[in-house]
């Protein structure tokens, strides 16, 4: 039997192929979710204007379902071009959670310093050079070294993790 849940579960599996999205493709895709049900049941009662609103309560009704597995569906804004962007976010920081990626604890230990050195960045520059990067290595107590640090900053850059600056 068709409802207008299925909205959500249609959306969500889009969503988990793709990991991030823009907005614009979110809301067609919601969209196309909605055709969708509405093609297999036409008296299925699917409120939708398309306004922001309607995309707001959506967004809020998929986390509120996704809320006990420590998932959210987050809005974000892509650091390069600004443009809004949505991705499906684990908000647990749990044994499993880590083993999604491909750094050891100290590495993640070394991201995290990094990331806070970068937000407390003087004059909200929100930035910092790639030797006091390094330097975080001696902050953090850690049995690796500057030459590890390096090759690990670097494949930080690599992935998108951080981002190197045009002007360095």
């Amino acid at each position: 039997m068709v409802s207008s849940n299925d909205v959500q579960r249609l959306f969500l599996q889009a969503v988990f192929s793709r990991g991030v999205l823009s907005f614009k493709l979110a809301k067609i895709l919601w969209e196309k979710c909605i055709d969708a049900v509405k093609a297999a049941d036409d008296t299925v009662d699917i409120e939708y204007s398309g306004d922001r609103v309607d995309w707001d309560n959506f967004v809020a009704s998929i986390n509120v379902a996704l809320d006990s597995l420590d998932l959210e569906f987050r809005h974000l804004s892509d650091e390069q071009t600004g443009k809004e962007v949505y991705a499906l976010v684990n908000r647990k920081g749990d044994d499993i959670a880590q083993m999604a990626t491909d750094y050891n604890p100290g590495e993640i230990a070394y991201f995290k310093a990094i990331v806070e050195q970068i937000m407390l960045a003087p004059r909200e520059s929100y930035s910092m050079s790639s030797l006091a990067a390094l330097r975080e290595v001696n902050a953090l107590k850690s049995n690796m070294t500057k030459a590890q640090a390096e090759v690990v900053l670097g494949s930080f850059a690599a992935k998108g993790w951080l981002l190197k600056s045009k002007y360095a």
